[in-house]
């Protein structure tokens, strides 16, 4: 019976304390003691400030939900792409933000949008001076991540050899202009050959005697001065 009692007393002191610990946040008198009063924000400056009091509304300093506040911030600022919170002293919060950065401009089905190297659209205003622009006339292109993210990869392995300024993608043709007007073709499918074929070609030939190039064909370079 004494054993009965001491288990039955011990469920009870578990099942209060947790309820009490569940409960102990929503208190005003606790919430105002160990509330959180300061939120630093380094790496970020997008931040609103009445977005961070809704963010932080909920939590206190001590049962602070990492993972719920860096999904909310996540999800309405999909131009963060990787976020940590630190409490170094009592009462505050640091947010360390890398911000994702502007790859390239894509112009879509009468629209315009900044993309970054994964393909993510940023909603932020960027300075889109130097950034290549990718025009796309496949209807669905943008909901295929691998589809752009092949663009992209390609659009990089090319800046090594040429300085590119606008990208046209229709169909499996892809096809890049530079800033001095050359016209470099690609067919999507193989673009690993076909990047093959242009670094050999490019070995053997001066690359500023040419004005068009297409790497398309499986068997042979077109190619006019």
């Amino acid at each position: 019976m004494k054993k009965k009692t001491k288990l039955l007393i011990l469920i009870s002191w578990i099942i209060t304390s947790s309820a009490f610990g569940y409960f102990l946040p929503t208190i005003p008198i606790f919430k105002d003691l160990v509330g959180i009063k300061v939120v630093k924000v380094k790496g970020y400056k997008n931040l609103k400030k009445e977005d961070i009091k809704e963010f932080f509304s909920n939590q206190n300093w001590f049962f602070l939900n990492s993972e719920e506040v860096k999904n909310k911030i996540l999800k309405k600022y999909p131009d963060i792409k990787k976020i940590d919170i630190k409490r170094y002293f009592f009462g505050e919060v640091y947010l360390y933000i890398w911000e994702r950065e502007p790859f390239a401009v894509v112009y879509h089905n009468k629209q315009k949008y900044i993309i970054d190297k994964d393909g993510v659209k940023l909603h932020n205003k960027y300075n889109t001076k130097n950034l290549p622009l990718i025009y796309i006339y496949d209807k669905d292109i943008l909901l295929n991540k691998d589809k752009v993210q092949a663009i992209l990869d390609l659009n990089n392995k090319l800046k090594d050899y040429l300085k590119l300024k606008k990208i046209i993608y229709k169909g499996k043709i892809i096809t890049f202009k530079t800033i001095d007007d050359k016209i470099i073709i690609f067919n999507m499918n193989n673009i690993d050959s076909q990047m093959e074929k242009f670094k050999k070609f490019i070995k053997n030939v001066n690359l500023a005697e040419f004005k068009y190039l297409d790497f398309s064909f499986d068997s042979m370079v077109i190619a006019r001065r």
